[in-house]
């Protein structure tokens, strides 16, 4: 019969708690990836340290916190509480890191002329892992390390003024990657995302006639249709684009690859197309909001940045790999709640979301 005593943590064998800190970390490969939430600040861009943390206020119970460290569910905080826990767990973060072996790795992309972003792991079982980054912030009084993966994480922006972010050819992220020397280097970040909201679709009086008038809003999907202007002109060379809904209902399509999947401390998100959302459970239900944002998105701006980049590099032979048509679904990617699956339709619609 097992026993019922409870042997406190700290009385536990090494080998155990060492296993039980390493099971406990964000798991991070090819398919395991982390979402991250950000505030960009325009000011803060001409520093190369263009986001910030949101407010974690660790140190505060639940009903004290402020509205904006409550909603921060950041896959960072998953790893920041193993950080702050003690220096074991600390060591077991390094350690499931392999900050020693990027060190290594980094001295050899020195001495070969490369870049440790492009560089994988070279250790047994590593032919699939990326560099790390630190997001280091103070909060009472104390140090803390948030590991991210800027490489392949995605990377959730907010901003408290929309209008004064500029264009994604500048809207360059940087993340600190803190070198074995001790200098800071930063890595800048993949993929890029706007939280979707419904309400997007209201007061959308635009034809292909007025992307100037979207482009001068101030507001997310005013960004958005800036951001897609550069990617029509440079999409080889430019952070990857993606919408987050967290509210859509979807289906799966057969033989459809979710294999990978992208954690924050709530729940799980994979990739879809955006023909595969839905606005209910029924089998006739109508595609979601998103969808019916990315529409009319490219009603707008497919046309006229035809018109304005593709067809035009036809008369620069060094723009040649612009040939290809731009489409706004092509560039733009969908996140959405994996348990927003609809597995099995029924006869009437169940729009409830946990």
């Amino acid at each position: 019969m097992a026993s019922a005593t409870f042997h406190p943590f700290a009385k536990l064998p090494l080998e155990l708690r060492l296993q039980i800190w390493e099971a406990a970390c964000l798991p991070s490969s090819k398919h395991h990836r982390g979402l991250h939430y950000m505030d960009i600040e325009a000011e803060e861009l001409e520093n190369r340290g263009a986001m910030i943390v949101l407010r974690c206020d660790w140190s505060s119970p639940p009903e004290k916190r402020d509205p904006i460290s409550l909603s921060n569910r950041s896959a960072y905080l998953w790893d920041g509480g193993l950080w702050r826990a003690c220096k074991e767990s600390r060591k077991v973060i390094v350690h499931h890191s392999h900050v020693n072996d990027w060190f290594r790795i980094q001295r050899i992309c020195e001495d070969e002329h490369k870049w440790l972003g492009d560089q994988n792991g070279d250790w047994i079982g590593g032919d699939e892992a990326v560099p790390p980054s630190e997001l280091i912030i103070q909060e009472d009084g104390e140090e803390w390390h948030l590991m991210v993966y800027p490489v392949r994480d995605v990377f959730c922006i907010s901003a408290s003024d929309w209008a004064s972010l500029p264009s994604l050819e500048h809207l360059t992220i940087q993340v600190p990657f803190v070198g074995y020397d001790g200098d800071i280097y930063s890595f800048p970040a993949k993929n890029l995302a706007l939280e979707f909201d419904s309400s997007w679709n209201l007061n959308w009086d635009f034809g292909h006639d007025d992307l100037w008038d979207l482009r001068e809003e101030e507001s997310p999907r005013g960004l958005l249709a800036n951001m897609l202007a550069d990617v029509a002109r440079d999409p080889d060379f430019l952070p990857k684009l993606w919408l987050i809904d967290k509210s859509a209902r979807w289906i799966a399509r057969p033989g459809q690859d979710l294999s990978t999947v992208y954690h924050d401390c709530d729940s799980e998100y994979v990739e879809i197309s955006c023909k595969d959302t839905r606005s209910g459970t029924t089998k006739y239900a109508s595609r979601g909001a998103v969808t019916e944002f990315m529409e009319k998105l490219g009603r707008v701006c497919d046309w006229e940045y035809n018109n304005e980049y593709r067809q035009a590099s036809c008369c620069c032979p060094c723009l040649g790999y612009l040939d290809d048509p731009f489409e706004v679904e092509k560039y733009v990617r969908i996140l959405v709640r994996r348990d927003n699956e609809v597995g099995e339709f029924t006869n009437e619609d169940d729009n409830s979301v946990d």
